[in-house]
């Protein structure tokens, strides 16, 4: 029954979209051509003043009554064509978090595979944030102990001195940023490797865990890190995090890539910070290629003693697609890389984003001991030369956009809701790739856009 629910969803947001968008077009270009044509058609005609005067008695106000009627239906169109796209991505994500849960049950009735564990320190967005204590060196409010909410940018919260890219040196706010944060780690985890994530912060920053440092500074404010934190922890009891952050580098080429661009500059922990739970052998990172002739590829990064890795994908409505692949773990290398040909796969789009799930079980003494999904399309992008850009051996044309990461009142600090508006506006313009403009997004970004259809996603 949830089957027939979930493929009458897919079908009417499916095709019924299509036809209403459609229809609705047509009674917008029927109003137009009904309020213009006929007086323009009578005024050519005409060989007099007078006559051209009657037409324009007769047709000017039921013209302009139509003319408006136009412009009213066109604007509903693209209300109501949006509104079907929310409510259908809406009803995609609760149907597939309810499989993905169902599926996951059932795949840890077979196997005890654990899988990682996540826990926020921070917010998710600029419409979900945790306070901090804050203490910022220069500028507006600083010299004092107070709090700030994380994620953010610091000047957008009162703090610092705003800059613009073009500013000269001697002009620029060079402030640091001092947070901290305690928190309690769960017992449960004592026997797992943690790491402290950061997904995004401008720009240097140095990490402390109960006062000991967890690693090397980190530069570069657009790409996630990560630092394993286990031996520093103090589980079941209340830990200390220290961030220091200094908004000017102290790398050259980070300064010139970031705080020289056309673009207002600023500091801050600016996206989520969580911890990570894995089991001591574990899967650190998947890289995946799938193509659009059932080809597929897997560079699996393991950790640990481990045998052999099992690659499972399913459907979309949470069934298996094809039988199981049971690849033996590398003994010279930490990689081990999983192949297969799987038959007919449903291709990835810019008009059906068809998406799998790919499950890795890891197993270590003949026990599965990590389990990570991930969503994959099966997709072939080919440049031939002198003709064109092809997706899966069909030529495409690429109408896109460039994009910032970036809101008016949050600054980087950008949410969930604000990528998925950004793509309907694109899609309501009939794009169908866009530029991220030279750095790395907000992961929800690219998963919004996997799920609606932009084909090309370019950093550059």
């Amino acid at each position: 029954m949830f089957r027939s629910f979930i493929k009458f969803v897919g079908d009417f947001f499916g095709d019924q979209q299509r036809q209403l968008w459609l229809t609705f077009r047509c009674v917008a270009q029927l109003c137009y051509i009904s309020s213009i044509q006929p007086f323009y058609l009578l005024v050519l005609s005409a060989k007099n003043a007078k006559v051209i005067a009657k037409c324009r008695k007769a047709y000017l106000a039921p013209s302009a009554v139509l003319y408006l009627a136009f412009f009213a239906v066109k604007l509903s169109c693209r209300r109501i064509n949006r509104s079907i796209r929310q409510y259908a991505l809406l009803n995609h994500q609760i149907a597939s978090s309810f499989l993905l849960a169902i599926t996951t049950m059932c795949f840890a009735n077979t196997t005890s595979a654990q899988q990682t564990e996540k826990v926020y320190l921070s917010g998710t967005g600029n419409n979900n944030t945790v306070a901090w204590q804050f203490f910022c060196t220069e500028g507006m409010n600083s010299g004092k102990w107070t709090t700030i909410a994380v994620p953010s940018c610091w000047e957008l919260q009162g703090f610092g001195k705003y800059n613009y890219g073009f500013a000269k040196d001697s002009a620029r706010g060079k402030e640091k940023g001092l947070y901290k944060h305690e928190f309690i780690m769960p017992p449960a985890w004592k026997n797992k490797r943690v790491n402290i994530v950061f997904e995004g912060s401008m720009t240097d920053t140095e990490v402390k865990v109960n006062g000991q440092l967890t690693g090397p500074i980190h530069q570069g404010a657009f790409y996630a890190f990560k630092y394993d934190i286990t031996p520093l922890l103090k589980f079941g009891k209340t830990n200390l995090l220290e961030a220091t952050v200094a908004k000017h580098s102290g790398n050259l080429s980070v300064n010139e890539a970031e705080r020289k661009a056309d673009f207002w500059i600023f500091g801050g922990i600016f996206r989520p910070v969580f911890l990570e739970a894995l089991p001591k052998q574990n899967i650190e990172h998947i890289r995946i290629d799938a193509k659009a002739n059932g080809n597929f590829t897997a560079d699996v990064i393991t950790q640990g003693s481990v045998d052999k890795v099992v690659l499972q994908l399913f459907n979309a409505d949470g069934s298996k697609y094809s039988n199981p692949v049971n690849t033996n773990v590398a003994t010279t290398s930490n990689k081990t890389v999983v192949t297969n040909k799987f038959p007919s796969p449903k291709l990835w789009s810019s008009e059906f984003p068809s998406l799998y799930k790919a499950v890795f079980t890891l197993y270590s003494k003949g026990k599965p001991v990590h389990l990570v999904s991930k969503k994959i399309g099966f997709r072939t992008v080919e440049v031939k030369q002198r003709d064109g850009i092809y997706v899966n051996g069909v030529k495409v044309k690429m109408k896109g956009v460039n994009r910032h990461s970036f809101w008016p009142t949050s600054g980087r600090t950008t949410s969930k809701k604000i990528s998925l508006n950004d793509v309907l506006e694109m899609k309501d313009m009939n794009m169908n790739a866009v530029r991220m403009s030279h750095y790395s997004p907000d992961n929800h970004f690219l998963d919004v856009c996997d799920s609606l259809e932009a084909t090309f996603r370019s950093i550059y």
